[in-house]
């Protein structure tokens, strides 16, 4: 596999990991009556602060040296988890940018903050 493939595919599927686990959680905490969605947004904030070489040293701080942070998929897991929050600040600005327009058509389709996600 050449570098460039490589590199494509460990970053793609950082982004799918960070987008999976970040979208979801921007939405509960943006839109939904959350409790403590301020400090989870504060918490995100702080986290998304942190190199990827640190989270890296932390993981193996926290297991031990598991043989596949050094592979593909273990640099793949790393990062997605890393970025997770960094997802999480983007979509929540979406989510909130959105809020009145959405709101209001979800009002008048009577479909609720899950429909609104949806459409």
């Amino acid at each position: 596999m050449t570098i460039a493939v490589q590199t494509l595919a460990v970053t793609g599927g950082q982004v799918a990991i960070a987008l999976f686990l970040g979208v979801p959680a921007g939405f509960l905490c943006f839109r939904m009556d959350l409790p403590g969605r301020r400090l989870i947004a504060l918490a995100a904030l702080l986290a998304a602060c942190v190199p990827m070489y640190a989270v890296a040293a932390a993981w193996m701080a926290w297991f031990g040296m598991p043989f596949w942070q050094f592979k593909t998929w273990g640099a793949i897991w790393l990062g997605g988890v890393a970025y997770a929050p960094l997802a999480l600040l983007m979509a929540g600005g979406v989510f909130t940018a959105a809020r009145n327009a959405a709101a209001e058509q979800a009002a008048t389709l009577d479909v609720g903050p899950w429909g609104v996600f949806r459409y």
